[in-house]
């Protein structure tokens, strides 16, 4: 029975567009501050509900998620946004984020910063509910870097809408639509989105990734639910920071 890792998608939706052009500085990173009284790390093995077909497979980012950091509170300041979970979610730590950026080395250390510098879409933060069927992550990217000039959340998002259906249908998907709209996160009104809706095998699959734009860098919120689109509700757990 093949199993649906929902990694999938939302890292699907993070190589949606390649940079061009010149570096310019990363901006300060966001931190995770685990909730007081939290002892070890987490575990949550990802298993979707199964479409009834094919041999087990996984995805980046799939599978076990251990020493994740279970509850706790994400903050970026440099865009503003906090969001803070129970224990019913883990969030990657550090050295997962390295390995999830691709930079992470045998001395267990990495460079985000010239990742971010070379107008590479970066992981900020990665979430995942317990049961698997929820995550979310905020990545960040230079803009300027994407067509060698100044480009929108909303010019963004638009590109990212022409190129994802052809993506997740390469990625094994079928029924995807995609719809660009705007949703209030974080104190924020009106930000450009991109709605995603398609199928893995008979499980429906629902996506929203909404853009803020700080300087020269898109922020993205990206928020995938299973089963059921419960991705408004999550879009209300962040809030902004201080």
């Amino acid at each position: 029975m093949r199993r649906i890792y929902m990694a999938a998608a939302v890292l699907t939706l993070l190589a949606v567009l390649t940079a061009c052009g010149t570096a310019a500085p990363a901006p300060d990173s966001g931190t995770v501050t685990p909730d007081s009284g939290t002892s070890g790390g987490g575990q949550v093995v990802v298993t979707p509900p199964e479409d009834g077909e094919g041999d087990d497979s996984t995805a980046n980012g799939g599978g076990d998620v251990q020493g994740a950091l279970p509850g706790g509170t994400y903050s970026n300041h440099s865009v503003r946004l906090l969001c803070r979970l129970d224990d019913s979610w883990l969030f990657y730590n550090e050295s997962q984020l390295l390995e999830l950026n691709g930079v992470l080395t045998e001395g267990g250390s990495g460079d985000i910063a010239t990742l971010a510098e070379s107008g590479k879409a970066v992981y900020d933060m990665y979430a995942i509910s317990t049961d698997g069927l929820m995550t979310m992550n905020v990545t960040y990217q230079n803009l300027g870097l994407l067509s060698g000039s100044s480009m929108s959340a909303q010019e963004y998002v638009e590109l990212a809408a022409a190129k994802v259906p052809g993506d997740l249908t390469a990625g094994g998907f079928t029924d995807v639509e995609v719809q660009v709209t705007a949703t209030d996160i974080a104190g924020e009104k009106s930000c450009p989105t991109l709605l995603v809706t398609a199928k893995l095998g008979e499980t429906p699959m629902y996506e929203r990734m909404v853009c803020l734009q700080a300087g020269n860098y898109i922020y993205c919120v990206t928020l995938c639910s299973f089963t059921e689109d419960v991705t408004p509700t999550m879009a209300e757990l962040f809030h902004t920071a201080g």
